[in-house]
């Protein structure tokens, strides 16, 4: 029976169906109602055909088939399993119901049944079996029926967790693969498998992921690693995770060519994994086929993992699998070395563009996100300037590409406040063992610069500028240098005032930056700019000179002297720069808005001057022959006595005759031939000074110091062994500074300055007004003196301007401590209003030019000559001048000290409550006070010696002072230390606030011991 309904199975794979056929279909689906669905298969030929299928079952989704349509066997399986079979179950299932796994265990045993758990069915059914039994009992040919039904009525709930339990046993957690307990279950069964092959994964660097980035980190990566896996071997074999970061894969037959390509694909996976991943994924993998039926699976796996370990020795030397470990070496030393240096140390993980940064950076800087330990080049970037991007980004493209080692570059970044800052930033490219760019590592500074460039505008200063023309702009031998300065900037000071003449230099520097053309600017004078152009021809140029005319229309006009690039005929920076400064005087001279362009009759003047440099040079060599010097005097203010004299150098050229100061100075300051000639300069001073002094006891001299003088280390000591060496007081000597001496420069002058005041040796700021110091800059300074330039001097008596900038002047001087002398007095009118101001001195040709040391001494010191008589008679004509015009002087400094009167400026911090009074001499002296009192002490000082009584009195007045904004006046007992309790008199106002603090002045006065009538 079971033989006819055999052979009629066949037939009915065949051709028509038999009779027989038929009447074995009712048969069966009488006997095979419990089930969900029956099949009969041809496992060796995979041909199925459906017998049975109930309309609760899930195969009624499948598509109907006609009973004498064959359909493949695999195909149905495999489908089935996709929609229907739980995922815990779907690789099991698919083992169970591979055709060559069956006929093997069929050839064994007449049935073969496997329970599973399924996707609920219409009737909520979950777990299944399905029997499969062999159709011949006898001479087993692969043909079977294959019978599903329902078992949930079978199924206890103990029995369902059991299963359970089973499934995890041999369940991996993490990645939901097979485990190592699952692995040496079926490992056994592959023994039987003559073709069987094993692959060994070995994940690299999860411990640098783990200590580095975290456990989800790690745990990341192996469950990408056993997707990927899985991915790339499919239904070809058995994937397990075996260990840690080991995982197994079995396959049942395979051939050597089909794993290699299967692996590529692995490669190919795990590329695009590493797309956006923190930390790059890499496997090393290892293979073994089974040799002969004779060799066991576990000899197998030991030749996989054998060639594994090779392979994983092999990429550690072909590729920086261990990268992350020398990372994490370098990031140790560098965070150790950090604590060494006021720098940034860095290292930039080029391939994963990554940066770390070691030191306080994160407190000035906006580099990274909070909470976060490193940031990309783009963020890096953001802080960078935007002037600066463009050429950042060139050089590090070289990096990445290979096509350099070394970064060296200065540009700025935006710190926290929106102020750009200028960085150096140095690092070492250290490649990988393919000689590829693995990391640069590096520091960052924001100090190394602070001398190079100008605090206004925070371009580049001169000094910078001298460096790159020497070391990239000469050597180029292409391109136009354009020194460009802002026309009258002194008028737009005078007229719309300092801060906004400030704004226009700001606002210059801002334009000429963003000019895409202008590859090189630095900010060489208070109001000049310099420009590399590297453009081809003059027209060139004249483009970009009008276009940023036109862009600054709305703020100042600009003129430009511009020199072609050229070694050749320069030779060297200083020459460069020089004679493009010679061609802006000459656009200046013309009118403003000029551009003048360096010509042949330039060329000769070129000549001329370094011909006379050479004559200058020879004549410094000569003991300075050929250099005198002239005296002017500076007048003390009221009597009209001899002070001293400022010192002036003049030259006598053998060839061209007597140079203008101007012209020859600025050469010497280039040659830094002022260093020996300056040395020249304060001895012969000196020694006029010691022997005018016998005639005339405190006369003081003045010499001029520029910034190249100051820049010689042994400066301090050369100037105290000169006094020495001329055997004179400090105190007769006065060292005049320009006012130009930058900022940024006073932390190193500081102990110059220092030692020279312990000597007695007094500072002078001079032509103050002209450059951008501060008050501030005069404190930091600590200098005894201010000298006003002549431009502000200058028609003082109709400028009201000017009448009142240097009234303030001399106030914050008097104040201050500080000398006041006004230079550039010319005629009887200035005079006399400047009196009113009250200054110290004078100095002008109102009294007399420069003057060589003969007629210096018969107009001022020798009282026999007729020169001093005509300069006597010139000082009664100034009194008579004087009466004539009703002009009385008083001398405010001299009523104020017989009248006991005191002066006083308090400040005071509101939020704070920090306070502090300013004294003048005649204060200082009716409080008796014991010595030089800061303004914190001195304002203490006076505050807890108010009687307790009247101290709620005081606090209202002083409140009601700053509050009213009038004059307040109140009377007070006062505790004076030598004299006890006496009555004082006080009054005061609100000035305007400076420094962001409250500021009252006033007088004091102590009323006791005056008579009243």
């Amino acid at each position: 029976m079971k033989e006819q309904n055999t052979e009629n199975t066949k037939d009915s794979f065949e051709g028509e169906p038999s009779q027989n056929l038929i009447t074995e279909r009712q048969f069966l689906d009488v006997i095979c109602r419990d089930y969900t669905s029956v099949h009969y298969a041809d496992l060796r030929n995979d041909i199925a055909e459906p017998l049975k299928v109930a309309l609760s079952g899930n195969a009624i989704k499948m598509d109907r088939i006609r009973v004498r349509e064959k359909i493949g066997y695999t195909d149905t399986v495999k489908g089935y399993c996709d929609h229907f079979v739980a995922d815990g179950n779907k690789k099991e299932f698919l083992r169970v119901m591979d055709r060559k796994f069956l006929l093997q265990e069929l050839s064994k045993s007449d049935r073969y049944v496997y329970r599973y758990e399924s996707v609920p069915n219409p009737a909520g059914h979950r777990y299944f079996e399905v029997q499969v039994v062999r159709v011949r009992e006898e001479n087993f040919d692969g043909k079977v029926i294959v019978a599903f039904h329902h078992i949930d009525d079978l199924v206890s709930k103990e029995q369902q967790y059991r299963w359970e339990l089973e499934r995890m046993a041999y369940t991996d957690g993490l990645t939901e693969i097979g485990n190592r307990a699952a692995f040496t279950k079926d490992m056994a069964a592959f023994d039987e498998k003559p073709g069987a092959a094993c692959v060994v994964a070995d994940v690299n660097n999860l411990k640098v992921a783990n200590d580095r980035y975290g456990h989800e980190e790690g745990d990341r990566m192996i469950r990408d690693s056993a997707e990927c896996i899985c991915a790339a071997f499919g239904e070809a074999g058995v994937c397990y995770r075996i260990g840690g970061d080991e995982f197994c894969v079995l396959i049942g037959e395979a051939e050597k060519e089909q794993i290699q390509k299967i692996l590529l694909k692995l490669d190919e996976l795990i590329a695009e994994k590493n797309e956006g991943r923190k930390m790059s994924l890499s496997i090393a993998c290892g293979y073994a086929i089974r040799e002969n039926a004779q060799e066991p699976m576990e000899q197998v796996f030991n030749r996989a993992d054998e060639m594994m370990y090779d392979v994983k020795f092999r990429m550690k030397k072909e590729f920086p699998v261990y990268s992350e470990e020398r990372i994490k070496n370098y990031l140790n030393v560098l965070k150790i070395l950090c604590r060494s240096t006021d720098s940034y140390l860095y290292l930039w993980n080029i391939n994963r563009d990554e940066i770390w940064y070691f030191g306080d950076v994160d407190k000035e800087y906006a580099l990274r996100r909070e909470g976060a330990q490193t940031c990309t080049i783009a963020e890096m970037e953001a802080v960078v300037y935007p002037a600066d991007r463009a050429a950042l980004r060139e050089d590090l493209v070289k990096i990445i590409a290979g096509e350099k080692s070394i970064h060296d570059m200065d540009y700025r970044w935006v710190n926290r406040q929106g102020e750009p800052v200028w960085i150096n930033c140095r690092g070492t490219v250290i490649p990988d063992d393919k000689g590829r760019p693995f990391v640069m590592v590096g520091r960052v500074s924001d100090k190394s610069l602070r001398y190079l460039y100008h605090p206004l505008t925070k371009l580049f200063n001169k000094n910078k500028m001298f460096l790159d023309l020497k070391e990239q702009i000469l050597p180029r031998n292409t391109g136009y240098l354009m020194l460009m300065g802002i026309d009258n900037l002194g008028s737009i000071n005078l007229r719309r005032g300092r801060s906004y003449g400030d704004e226009v230099i700001k606002k210059c520097a801002e334009i000429i930056e963003q000019e895409t053309e202008v590859q090189n600017v630095w900010h060489v004078e208070n109001n000049c700019f310099a420009l590399y152009l590297d453009v081809r021809s003059e027209t060139d140029v004249r483009r970009i000179y009008e276009k940023l005319l036109s862009e600054l229309t709305d703020y100042c006009t600009l003129s430009a002297g511009v020199v072609a690039d050229s070694k050749e005929l320069f030779g060297d920076e200083g020459n460069l720069y020089a004679c493009a400064e010679m061609m802006l005087e000459k656009a200046k001279d013309i009118g403003i808005r000029n551009i003048v362009f360096f010509s042949q009759e330039d060329l000769d003047a070129r000549l001329k001057t370094i011909q006379f440099m050479e004559e200058m040079q020879s004549s410094v060599r000569k003991d300075c022959e050929g250099f005198y010097l002239c005296y002017q005097p500076q007048i003390k203010t009221g009597n009209y006595h001899l002070f001293g004299a400022e010192a002036l150098l003049r030259y006598r050229s053998a060839v061209y005759g007597n140079i203008y100061p101007d012209e020859f100075i600025p050469l010497l300051e280039q040659s830094k031939l002022i260093r020996p000639v300056g040395l020249w300069i304060l001895e012969t001073a000196l020694k006029q000074c010691k022997k005018w002094r016998e005639s005339v006891p405190d006369f003081h001299i003045s010499v001029n110091f520029s910034v190249v003088q100051l820049e010689d280390k042994e400066i301090a000591e050369k100037v105290l062994h000169i006094l020495e060496k001329v055997g004179i007081p400090g105190n007769a000597l006065t060292i005049e500074l320009t006012e130009s001496i930058q900022i940024q420069s006073i932390s190193q002058l500081t102990p110059i300055f220092k030692s020279w005041r312990d000597a007695g040796i007094e500072l002078s700021i001079d032509d103050f007004g002209t450059g951008y110091a501060s008050m501030s800059y005069l404190k930091q300074l600590d200098v005894n003196e201010i000298k006003i330039d002549k431009m502000f001097v200058k028609d003082v008596e109709e400028a009201t301007y000017n009448y009142r900038l240097i009234s303030n002047m001399i106030e914050f001087a008097k104040n201050s401590g500080m000398r006041v002398c006004c230079e550039g007095v010319e005629d009887m009118r200035e005079l006399t209003v400047l009196e009113g101001l009250s200054p110290s001195l004078f100095q002008g040709y109102l009294f007399s030019k420069p003057v060589p040391v003969e007629e210096f001494e018969r107009s001022f010191i020798d009282r026999s000559t007729p020169e001093y008589r005509k300069h006597e008679a010139f000082i009664q004509k100034i009194y008579d001048y004087k009466e004539s015009m009703h002009f009385i002087y008083f001398n405010t400094k001299n009523i104020l000290r017989d009248t006991n009167l005191g002066l006083w400026i308090i400040r005071i911090n509101e939020e704070t409550g920090y306070s502090e009074m300013h004294a003048d001499e005649t204060m200082e002296r009716i409080m008796g006070v014991d010595r030089k009192y800061s303004p914190e002490e001195c304002y203490d000082f006076w505050y807890s010696r108010i009687k307790e009584d009247h101290l709620d009195y005081v606090k209202e007045n002083v409140a009601h002072m700053v509050e009213a904004n009038v004059v307040v006046q109140l009377q007070y007992p006062w505790i004076h230390p030598v004299y006890g309790e006496v009555m004082v008199r006080c009054s005061g106002r609100r000035i305007e606030d400076s420094d962001g603090m409250v500021t009252l002045e006033g007088y004091h006065r102590i009323i006791s011991d005056i008579e009243e009538r």
